[in-house]
């Protein structure tokens, strides 16, 4: 019968944790190459946070279940200027981003529909769609010029098109607290169909011609 010494068990021991170790270098440099492994370091603003992004990452995620995905919420400049430097693989950002184009590539998405978002019992709740002329005599919840830069911009043609704001009666910094107010019955919002969540007490209607 053989034995190891201590030193033998040792050596055993770490030659093992080697051999595994390579095994699985091995196996990530092959899921890598067949484009089923990895890390994908994604960077986006606010506006897409409650967006697309999410729905197209957990799609991502069920086709390529190796993958281990990172994200991150920033301001447009930082996510271009980190895709720039190869900190991120992909940014999803508003505009402006002067200066950058020669060092990246972009690419236009089309923006989510805005909706109207009511309390279940208000007069319009029951509707399939609204125009703006109806909502616009209604006092607003309105978001926050510093945040969701590139929704702002939707609403800032929305203000063009009607001459105007509405009644603001309370602004907001980020979609949870939106919901509230107008749950609260403090006024309706404008929202796009994914910026927020589900709720019973509330309704999203299209808005005829946006």
């Amino acid at each position: 019968k053989i034995a190891l010494t201590a030193s033998g068990e040792a050596m055993l021991v770490s030659a093992r944790r080697l051999i595994e170790a390579e095994r699985r270098i091995a196996d990530d440099v092959r899921k890598a190459a067949m484009g089923d492994g990895g890390r994908l370091i994604v960077g986006t603003t606010d506006d897409f946070f409650y967006d697309d992004v999410p729905r197209a990452l957990a799609e991502l995620h069920r086709r390529h279940r190796n993958l281990v995905v990172e994200t991150t919420l920033n301001l447009s400049f930082d996510i271009v200027r980190a895709v720039a430097q190869r900190r991120l693989d992909i940014g999803f950002v508003c505009p402006p981003v002067n200066n950058w184009q020669s060092v990246v590539a972009f690419r236009e998405l089309s923006p989510s529909p805005i909706q109207v978002l009511l309390p279940q019992d208000h007069r319009l709740a029951q509707r399939e769609n609204v125009s703006l002329e109806e909502i616009w005599s209604e006092p607003f919840i309105w978001h926050s010029i510093t945040e969701q830069t590139g929704f702002v911009l939707q609403l800032s043609k929305i203000v063009r098109k009607m001459n105007g704001f509405p009644e603001i009666v309370h602004r907001t910094p980020n979609s949870e607290l939106t919901m509230l107010m107008v749950k609260l019955g403090v006024g309706v919002a404008l929202v796009t169909e994914y910026s927020v969540g589900e709720d019973p007490e509330l309704v999203r209607i299209p808005i005829e011609g946006l």
